[in-house]
């Protein structure tokens, strides 16, 4: 059985220009995705008030995620106990409402076996390695190579939407 790696649906994602066009890349007619993956996404130039969308997206056969919404068999251990403590530690953190809200919550080290931002030594065998933050009001993207509560980003790029394809 062949199917698609989530790493090309998501690269064919960037050129969705709306939730519509998203949702028939994501559904990926005829293969079906070979891996789970939880996707973030808004349009910077939709009409209207702003929307977060929240995609859920399950392998054709099998996987190893933990899925909040989507009924599909979910797997034990410590992916699952990892999924489980740290979306407990972002339920329990205030509601974000500016760019310093979402760096704390995203460099959050509350739970020291299973934190948000994942650096708790040698013993941890998944590390975070880098953090991203879009503003979607300042129309940029930082990107952070430490904890974001604690240091600045490494470098902050403007998001310049093109149209592609169109002339």
């Amino acid at each position: 059985m062949f199917s698609v790696a989530r790493h090309f649906l998501t690269r064919a994602l960037l050129a969705s220009e709306n939730f519509v066009q998203a949702q028939q890349v994501l559904r990926d007619a005829g293969c079906g995705s070979g891996d789970g993956a939880s996707i973030n996404m808004t349009f910077l130039n939709q009409e209207g008030d702003r929307l977060f969308h929240n995609a859920e997206v399950g392998p054709a056969c099998g996987g190893a995620k933990e899925y909040l919404r989507l009924q599909v068999p979910q797997h034990d251990g410590n992916i699952v106990s990892s999924s489980d403590r740290r979306q407990a530690a972002f339920m329990r953190l205030p509601e974000p409402r500016s760019k310093r809200d979402m760096e704390i919550i995203l460099g959050d080290q509350s739970d020291k076996e299973f934190s948000i931002f994942r650096e708790s030594g040698d013993n941890d065998y998944v590390k975070t390695v880098a953090v991203g933050i879009f503003d979607c009001v300042e129309r940029t993207w930082s990107i952070y190579a430490d904890n974001p509560k604690t240091n600045d980003p490494i470098v902050v790029l403007p998001l310049l939407l093109k149209c592609v394809g169109k002339k």
